[in-house]
């Protein structure tokens, strides 16, 4: 629990959780949906179908990015002063829950440029009528 030190802190905390939720929601929905995707490519150019090899790979990668993610945040939680506590009594410094509202705002600004970035990059959807297409041809002809 935080407590905060100033009555527009409250808010602001609430405020950040809410970007945060919005920022997270889209991104949770779609990651695994872009794995189907790499499947039927993978199919399409090697002729060879390796869902289980790419979707742990996918869980792999997300688990460490994940993971990686929380220790970067706990070294900047670290690094404002934030007090650690089991019985929930502690006062947090302003730097802590100030460190707490920008690594919420600003983390998700952040993830979102790099997305953005990274999808602007994805032609993949553009070829995968295509794709889809030869990869029933095949199926049709036996060489599947």
């Amino acid at each position: 629990m935080i407590y905060c030190t100033h009555p527009t802190d409250f808010n602001r905390v609430v405020f950040s959780c809410f970007i945060r939720g919005v920022g997270f929601a889209p991104l949770n929905s779609v990651i695994f949906g872009f794995l189907g995707d790499c499947v039927e490519y993978g199919q399409y150019k090697f002729h060879i179908r390796t869902e289980g090899l790419i979707f742990s790979g996918g869980s792999i990668g997300y688990k460490l990015g994940t993971g990686m993610c929380g220790a970067f945040i706990t070294w900047l939680m670290s690094m404002s002063g934030y007090v650690s506590s089991t019985t929930a009594n502690a006062i947090q410094p302003q730097s802590a829950i100030d460190m707490i509202v920008n690594i919420y705002i600003f983390g998700m600004i952040i993830i979102w440029v790099s997305l953005l970035l990274v999808l602007s990059m994805y032609k993949l959807d553009k070829e995968y009528p295509a794709i889809m297409e030869e990869l029933s041809r095949r199926e049709a002809r036996g060489e599947m």
